[in-house]
């Protein structure tokens, strides 16, 4: 394997694959090193039968490692793997439905490539002290009739989230980026009623991974709106709010990482970052444990990391950035599902 690439990407889950397919499709000559033997990052679909026959801890210790936890099932994990129950199943790592069916920042990307990937639509809604909401596809107004019921009685107005940015400026939006999403709710209104309110936080945690609703950011969602959605209504087309990736969410990953590579891209699995190299405060590469042991420098004067913000600092020396932003990431910690 050559040495010399123009970039280096670190990490091939959805936010590595896309950066460099899009270098790639630019014309760039790009190497892309994942840590595990799989792309998909936490967009990952690991085989029934895999568990069963690597094990229960295997499982747990690659839902570790991407900041997920297996928190109970019933039977035990341990049943159900000597059982070999999951055979047969495709598991998802996480809740891994797709925005818009398929047709939101996803869909901009196989349509940028020319790749296709097959998605479901499904519809969509929460399930909140034994009752199911269902929730309207993106094209349609009409809203489950309990939820209905509880607007009119109660005066809310269930579609403000979406419908008060419409008017608003510029720099309204980008304040908003600093707002967490119970209070633009409470801002609004839509913390009146409970049900309410916990469907709009079950999106909020959908969208972002995020569980706490006061850590996520109500403009983050509301660009998307804007910026996704709206134009999807505007186009007279089916919007479905939600879908899943057929055969699992990795294979629009698998997808992806195969257009990278019949462009010309470099993919390597199964390869440990140990540290980027910086001389005189310019990137000059990549330090890596390949596959089988050896230890490579990959020479490049870009390299894109795609590593947890907060881990930065294990790869490359904290002395290189602002002091600033090395406490701003420090102090960050990591969600999963």
């Amino acid at each position: 394997m050559k040495t010399k690439f123009d970039a280096v990407v670190v990490g091939a889950g959805i936010g590595g694959l896309t950066t460099a397919s899009i270098m790639v499709k630019d014309g760039m000559d790009v190497v892309v090193l994942e840590r595990e033997d799989r792309v998909g990052g936490r967009a990952l679909s690991i085989k029934g039968s895999e568990i069963s026959d690597r094990g229960a801890d295997w499982y747990r210790e690659i839902l570790g490692r991407h900041y997920c936890y297996l928190a109970d099932s019933t039977p035990g994990i341990d049943r159900i793997v000597a059982d070999r129950m999951l055979d047969g199943y495709t598991i998802d790592l996480g809740y891994h439905g797709v925005p818009c069916a398929g047709r939101g920042y996803l869909g901009r990307l196989t349509g940028y490539l020319g790749i296709d990937v097959k998605v479901n639509h499904c519809d969509t809604g929460f399930y909140y002290k034994g009752l199911f909401y269902t929730e309207p596809a993106a094209d349609e107004t009409r809203l489950d009739d309990k939820t209905f019921k509880i607007c009119k009685e109660k005066n809310i107005d269930y579609w403000a989230f979406h419908t008060v940015p419409m008017s608003m400026s510029q720099e309204e939006l980008n304040a908003l980026e600093e707002v967490s999403l119970f209070d633009y709710c409470e801002r609004i209104g839509l913390t009146a009623d409970d049900v309410i309110w916990q469907g709009h936080r079950c999106n909020g945690t959908l969208f972002s991974t995020i569980n706490n609703p006061h850590d996520i950011s109500a403009g983050e969602m509301i660009r998307y709106t804007r910026d996704v959605i709206y134009p999807l209504i505007e186009s007279d087309e089916p919007a479905h709010i939600g879908g899943f990736t057929e055969g699992g969410i990795m294979n629009w990953s698998r997808a992806v990482a195969d257009e990278f590579e019949r462009m010309g891209g470099t993919l390597v699995l199964g390869a440990d970052v140990r540290h980027v190299e910086v001389e005189s405060g310019k990137v000059v590469g990549a330090l890596v444990m390949m596959p089988g042991g050896e230890e490579k420098l990959l020479h490049a004067p870009v390299v894109v990391s795609n590593i947890p913000v907060q881990e930065t600092f294990e790869v490359v020396d904290a002395s290189e950035f602002p002091g600033e932003f090395v406490s701003r990431m420090r102090a960050l910690y990591a969600y999963g599902s």
